[in-house]
């Protein structure tokens, strides 16, 4: 039996969950009706603006949300999602009269099939367990597609592109054997994480903040000291609608957003940078979300020294890391710009510092394929045939250098780090193109969203002056 047409399945599902959140009494008639306008809220997205989200227990909220998640982008308009159910529960036979057959899930309400604005539901007394039964087929591992193959030893071609300057590019990769590699690379050789506990609340006491900034510090020479003193008065002017006072603890809860109003230098950026030691010294994971990458960078280097140090000190039992999640294709081209921007003294050539090592050695990689790779020009960086290897009765395969590539170190990184940073645009919009094991299924082209909702704990920390936190 073929399933139900997404768009049906949306309609059905948004209808079964506003007969069991918003009934809605029908003047005549003994039954409840789900109205039309409540369902395409729903389906909108809106559903955080529910005076009872907050009270809904986890588990339902996952199932609205998943409702969310499938629904064409246009029934969040209340005209076209009535003219979609109407069409759907009352379809017109030859002569033009309506015939609505016996085992819909729903009926319009009225004897006018053109004007109703509401269906009664027929589902008995269960219309969430007919949502889950709807929407199980979108959380089957068989729903989702897997990764590419590797590429084995032997000949390959490669995708062909057009470059500017060069014209269409195009080649052939000789992939040896080597004692080690024999055959291709299994999916086991990708990036694999696991989803963590749900967590509802969260409580970090300010003190062991304040232990922590004050542990950081002691890295730094006395004239440079400022995080235990800075993340201080922040406590002490910081005013909240907890029950809990900053200066005993910071409350997080997931599922909502918290904004923190703050003037530039009041400390909010040191707060998220021992907020996160905080987390990897609890053996917990979070995601910081920054504006760009030059932020990213330096939030990078600042956590990793951190983290580095309180293990060295023995605040930090086991070694914790951070990892700088971006997107690959213009890691190159980030490189060149950060290089010019360091003035290297004549006095000291070749030795570029902090900053060289903070910003260019992250972004900087070589391609393995350039000494074995035979074509009519150079792949530009950024865009190298990684995925797109190909051979006779074989698709599309991936570079088995991947695993081992500079330019995909990010992302092994990240499925393994205690504190993953990204910026804006790779949290909204980027993808883990490679693939990557999620709870021990291969899946492909997952976004860094979803990954990193799945493989850190609840609360997520952005440090342009605002703590968030999504499902």
């Amino acid at each position: 039996m073929s399933d139900v047409p997404i768009a049906e399945t949306a309609v059905y599902t948004a209808l079964a969950l506003v007969a069991h959140y918003f009934p809605t009494s029908i003047d005549g008639d003994s039954r409840t009706a789900a109205p039309f306008t409540e369902a395409a809220s729903l389906v909108s997205g809106k559903y955080r603006a529910w005076d009872r989200w907050k009270e809904l227990p986890h588990d339902e909220r996952q199932r609205i949300a998943m409702v969310c998640s499938i629904a064409p982008g246009e029934l969040a308009d209340v005209r076209t999602f009535s003219v979609a159910a109407r069409t759907l529960l009352s379809p017109l036979t030859a002569d033009g009269t309506s015939s609505v057959p016996v085992m819909d899930p729903f009926e319009l309400v009225g004897t006018d099939p053109f004007t109703a604005n509401s269906a009664f539901p027929r589902l008995g007394d269960d219309p969430l367990g007919y949502v889950d039964r709807m929407t199980s087929r979108f959380r089957r591992p068989s729903a989702r597609s897997k990764p590419p193959e590797f590429a084995g030893p032997g000949t390959w071609l490669t995708r062909e592109i057009f470059v500017k300057n060069v014209g269409q590019v195009h080649g052939r990769l000789q992939i040896p054997t080597y004692l080690q590699f024999t055959e291709a690379l299994g999916h086991d050789s990708l990036p694999s994480v696991s989803t963590v506990p749900y967590e509802a609340d969260l409580r970090i006491p300010t003190p062991e903040l304040l232990r922590l900034a004050e542990e950081i510090d002691l890295r730094f020479p006395e004239n440079k000291r400022y995080l235990h003193s800075t993340l201080g008065q922040l406590f002490k002017v910081l005013k909240t609608s907890d029950t809990v006072s900053p200066e005993e603890a910071l409350s997080l809860a997931a599922g909502g957003m918290e904004i923190l109003n703050a003037p530039t230098g009041t400390g909010k950026s040191v707060l998220v940078r021992v907020m996160a030691a905080w987390f990897a010294a609890t053996d917990r994971r979070i995601a910081i979300v920054l504006p760009d990458i030059k932020a990213c960078l330096a939030m990078t280097w600042n956590v990793r020294e951190d983290l580095d140090h309180l293990h060295r000190s023995g605040s930090i039992k086991q070694k914790r890391t951070c990892a700088h999640l971006m997107s690959s294709s213009g890691m190159h081209d980030r490189a060149l710009k950060l290089a010019s921007l360091i003035n290297e003294s004549v006095d000291a050539p070749g030795k570029w510092g902090e900053r060289a090592k903070r910003n260019i050695d992250p972004l900087a990689y070589e391609c393995a394929q350039r000494t074995f790779l035979e074509s009519t020009g150079d792949y530009p960086p950024g865009r190298e045939p990684c995925l797109s290897l190909h051979r006779q009765g074989v698709g599309s395969a991936a570079c088995p250098w991947i695993p081992t590539c500079g330019k995909y170190t990010p992302v092994y990184e990240a499925a393994t780090a205690n504190v993953v940073i990204m910026n804006h645009y790779v949290f909204m919009q980027g993808h883990l193109k490679i693939g990557v094991n999620l709870d021990g299924r291969s899946l492909q082209g997952r976004s860094s969203s979803r990954v990193t909702s799945s493989i850190v704990t609840n609360p997520r920390v952005r440090a342009s002056g605002r703590v968030r936190q999504e499902l």
